[in-house]
Parts: C-alpha cells; sequence; structure tokens
C-alpha cells in the first residue's frame, strides 16, 4: 500500500498536478517488523517524494501497549527524522489519555467522529467537548475526522 502512494505521488509531481498530504495507516504489526520504516524511506526516495508529503496515522491501540511505549517513542522519532508526519488517528475511542500523549511527539490529533457525532442534539455532550478539547488549546493542532454537515462545527 504504502509503495502504491509513493507512485500516485510521483505521477502527481511528473504531471504538475497540485500535491497534497496523503495518509497511510499504521497498525500495531507494523512496529513489530524492526526494517518496515527503513522500507518506506528507502521507497520515498526511490519514487522522490518530498519529505513531510506522506502522514503516518497510529491508532490509539499502538500507544497501549506497555510493553512497546518506548518503541513507539523511538519509531515516530525515527519518522519525523525520514520527512514523515505521524498523526494519531481516532483520538477518543477507547483508550484515551491526554497525560500520556504528552510523552508523544504526535505532529496532529484525529478526534474519533463518536466524541463529536450527533453534538446538535445532545447539549451537555456537546458543551463538554467543547470545554475540553476545544477551549483549552493543545499543544500539537487536533481536528475531527469525520463532520457531515456544516452545523455540526464548533
Amino acid at each position: 500500500m504504502f509503495e502504491e502512494v509513493c507512485k500516485l505521488l510521483r505521477r502527481r509531481m511528473d504531471s504538475g498536478q497540485l500535491l497534497f498530504p496523503i495518509s497511510v495507516n499504521l497498525s500495531r504489526q507494523h512496529f513489530q517488523d524492526p526494517d518496515f520504516l527503513n522500507t518506506y524511506e528507502a521507497l520515498a526516495r526511490r519514487y522522490g517524494i518530498l519529505r513531510g508529503i506522506i502522514e503516518l496515522e497510529l491508532t490509539e491501540a499502538v500507544f497501549f501497549d506497555d510493553r512497546a511505549i518506548e518503541n513507539v517513542k523511538r519509531e515516530i522519532r525515527r519518522m519525523h527524522e525520514m520527512g514523515f508526519s505521524c498523526f494519531l488517528d481516532d483520538f477518543g475511542s477507547g483508550f484515551s489519555s491526554l497525560g500520556l500523549l504528552m510523552e508523544f511527539d504526535i505532529d496532529t490529533i484525529k478526534l474519533d467522529r463518536r466524541l463529536t457525532k450527533n453534538l446538535s442534539n445532545q447539549k451537555a455532550r456537546c458543551d463538554m467537548v467543547q470545554r475540553y478539547i476545544y477551549s483549552k488549546p493543545l499543544p500539537i493542532p487536533a481536528f475531527e475526522e469525520w463532520i457531515p454537515q456544516q452545523n455540526k462545527l464548533p
């Protein structure tokens, strides 16, 4: 899948089309392979992909395996060294801890849609999300992954 993303970006660059960041999802299995980042870096170089154009997305589950926390921290540092952005996907889907997040060098948080879905008809829930997510500045950017209608925006 990663190579297909690199090929797509290369085609867009070759044809002079506008480039936009593309996200690639990572799972716990990726972190069990000590060479996966080396493979990704080699592919990005082979296709001449610009630094920062590929975003690697990690789900919350990757962060909450006590045995793997140090490994994940190390791999996130390597991602940045290789020119990849690092997103936390589905924040709020069940394992969330802002305290633990502060230990990781994440570029952006994508809020899980369950935090924001149907907020217009649930005033208490809407107030909670606005108070804890939107009203207090986070040290890193955050955005919703799912906004079906304009009136769902805070």
